[in-house]
């Protein structure tokens, strides 16, 4: 049974509210920057939209194939849909019709999926070890990018005008690549276990990443720097990490179950960790954070 916890890190330590709907596991989560809707995708291949103040259901929305990946850029009214079989979607966030759909965008299932803050560009990362750009007015591709030698985890375009991105891998790597000639910029890092998750901060300066020994670590954005001692955040797999839209807070999902909030300027954990899920998270698992604190 897929099961979604929403909660609030500065007020409670179990999850405020438990969104049940799904079939099997839940595989990715996106919070409309509204802040009042919610998406949650999964392997019993339905796109639910969630109220996020009720938690009550708006639309369940059947695909034809378990959905991997999910990305919202509501100015541009788009939702970006990653599929297992290499598929990639965009659907229009109000009528929910089909604006652009690639059955060959990759060769096998997506893993990742990002805006940047733009919204001119898209980034797809896939297990076939490619990184696609796309324009996203005519959904045009725009380069490909290779270089891992294991099945990309997480992609990430820089937020900024820079057009970077970074790429995080199952052996361990993290690159930074140019996303216009999509090459390799040369900053390459070496971790010692699998890197699940990679993200920018929203004025681009930091990157910050989570791996399978429970470690989230803050870089400069050139990764040449670790900004804060890397911190032993869980017990078990760290296997997401999201950053809120004022850049400010920083969320980590694991396998022990648990959800942690960080400062971001100081990599030093805010309140209680926060409970709710009876079982561990799964390696699919994902997170989303949305902060409108004051």
């Amino acid at each position: 049974m897929g099961r979604l916890c929403c909660g609030n890190g500065n007020r409670r330590r179990l999850a405020v509210q438990v969104l049940e709907r799904h079939g099997k596991y839940v595989t990715g989560i996106a919070v409309h920057s509204d802040g009042r809707r919610l998406y949650s995708i999964s392997n019993d291949t339905t796109l639910r939209v969630w109220d996020k103040a009720t938690g009550v259901q708006i639309e369940e929305l059947p695909q034809r194939n378990a959905v991997s990946c999910v990305a919202v850029c509501a100015e541009n009214h788009m939702i970006a849909l990653g599929f297992a079989d290499g598929t990639l979607k965009v659907l229009d966030c109000e009528t929910k019709g089909v604006a652009f759909e690639d059955t060959e965008a990759h060769k096998t299932r997506l893993c990742s999926v990002s805006f940047d803050l733009s919204r001119s560009y898209a980034a797809t990362g896939s297990r076939d070890r490619t990184i696609r750009v796309w324009e996203t007015h005519s959904w045009a591709r725009v380069v490909s990018c290779k270089g891992h030698g294991e099945y990309f985890a997480s992609v990430s375009l820089c937020p900024d005008a820079k057009k970077k991105i970074a790429s995080a891998s199952y052996n361990g790597t993290i690159r930074l690549w140019d996303a216009e000639p999509g090459k390799d910029i040369g900053m390459y890092l070496k971790m010692t276990g699998p890197i699940l998750s990679i993200t920018f901060t929203g004025d681009g300066d930091r990157s910050l990443s989570c791996s399978a020994n429970g470690f989230v670590q803050i870089w400069n954005a050139r990764l040449q720097t670790d900004l804060k001692e890397k911190t032993h955040a869980h017990s078990d797999l760290a296997l997401a990490v999201a950053v809120s839209q004022d850049g400010m807070r920083v969320s980590s999902a694991s396998r022990d179950g648990t959800v942690c909030l960080w400062d971001a300027q100081t990599g030093v954990q805010t309140g209680p960790r926060l409970e709710g899920h009876t079982r561990g998270l799964s390696q699919y698992s994902a997170i989303a954070i949305y902060c409108n604190i004051q």
